[in-house]
């Protein structure tokens, strides 16, 4: 598997097997003494750039551990529940002694262990109690990207409480918590990432925190109507009909937004708010405002979209809705010649009394919208329908 590189950027994040490593980490002083140190592991002067250690009581202090005041037990009842978005997690700290100032400033995690165990005063060079975890991979650092030795933490590392649920699950009874770290090999193998001799420390939180990380979210629902016509984006509108666009947007992220506006790119700043929440400027999470604009149906079919912008901090937070109508413009004319015999219809013919003749009246459907009960009449002629002949009728349906 490939290494986990934090050496990318101040705001390098990985996740892995449901671990959170990552180098952004709270403000605060957390040096040496100031935090819940557990563990503090320094090279002896073997000169080959690998250190490594557990936490423990006993004495004297095994492998690279160094500084009994900060190596120490820890029961797993003093860590602190990390709610991360709904998750919970035991969280980590880790200060790397290798910080600016000293010729190398980069570091290899190359081998992080959880066991639970009975036994909190060990001093063997190897943990007995059950292993819990085992990260996969190194973890690459560099302690010039964060504060770092006495002013900071450089990564933190958040671990799933579900992996410690489940070891207790399968029978497990250890109460301690005992993390074996390694630095320096087999990546570092005391060359760019070994250690320099300097110690590196562990620590943990002890209090409960719930963290939510923003999710700035906004959706928009456009739709139009007429009088006591329900909203829609398909309805069918008479030209000249008066018509409202209805604006309803939600916030559906986790954050509250500001300076909310809502503009259609057919007209212009929607200005009318029918109502906002609470009745203040800030959206709220899970409020649901109303804007409207009136207009007038014209023919054939329109759309128009509907954006709405809104603010988190400097970032802008925006959706689209696209809706629309039908503008029906129904229009019918007529054409009525008379003619007789091979006589092509006119308007202006003198025929002799007796004359058998012809009215013809044409209908043309010259509108946008098909009509229904056509019915025909004549000032001279009464109930025509019941004696005309209809010689054409397009595609044969009483449909015009």
């Amino acid at each position: 598997m490939s290494d986990i590189d934090l050496t990318i950027a101040v705001t390098s994040e990985t996740n892995v097997d449901g671990l959170i490593f990552t180098n952004v980490i709270t403000p605060g002083s957390v040096g040496s003494g100031q935090i819940n140190s557990f563990l503090s592991i320094q090279e002896h002067g073997q000169g080959d750039g690998i250190e490594s250690g557990y936490n423990t009581d006993g004495t004297p202090l095994p492998l690279d551990d160094t500084r009994p005041t900060f190596t120490n037990a820890l029961p797993l009842s003093d860590l602190g529940v990390i709610t991360v978005d709904g998750t919970d997690y035991y969280r980590f700290f880790l200060d790397i002694g290798e910080d600016q100032g000293h010729e190398n400033e980069l570091l290899s995690l190359s081998a992080l262990k959880f066991y639970m165990t009975g036994s909190p005063n060990q001093t063997g060079s190897t943990v007995t109690g059950d292993l819990v975890y085992e990260l996969p991979e190194d973890v690459l650092m560099d302690s010039s990207l964060t504060s770092g030795s006495g002013n900071g933490f450089d990564v933190a590392v958040y671990v799933p409480i579900s992996l410690f649920d489940e070891y207790f699950t399968n029978g497990g009874t250890g109460t301690n918590l005992i993390l074996f770290a390694e630095f320096g090999g087999p990546d570092g193998n005391g060359g760019d990432y070994g250690a320099g001799g300097v110690f590196e420390e562990w620590a943990f939180s002890s209090e409960d925190e719930v963290i939510i990380t923003p999710r700035p979210e906004i959706t928009i629902d456009k739709v139009t109507s007429s009088g006591d016509l329900a909203g829609s984006d398909s309805n069918i509108f008479l030209v000249g009909t008066g018509i409202t666009w209805t604006y309803t947007i939600t916030n559906t992220g986790n954050v509250s937004l500001t300076d909310i506006v809502v503009s259609d790119d057919e007209q212009g700043t929607v200005s009318v708010l029918v109502s906002n929440g609470n009745g203040d400027d800030i959206f709220d999470v899970g409020e649901v405002w109303v804007f409207t604009m009136s207009g007038v149906a014209t023919a054939n079919a329109y759309t128009n979209l509907g954006t709405v912008h809104g603010n988190y901090g400097d970032e802008d937070v925006t959706a689209s809705d696209l809706s629309g109508y039908f503008g029906a413009d129904p229009k019918i004319s007529i054409e009525k010649v008379t003619s007789a015999g091979v006589l092509e219809g006119r308007d202006d013919y003198t025929f002799l009394v007796g004359t058998a003749i012809t009215w013809t009246y044409t209908i043309t459907n010259e509108g946008n919208v098909a009509l229904t009960d056509i019915f025909l009449t004549d000032d001279q002629i009464a109930d025509i329908m019941d004696g005309a002949t209809i010689v054409e009728s397009g595609i044969d349906n009483d449909i015009l």
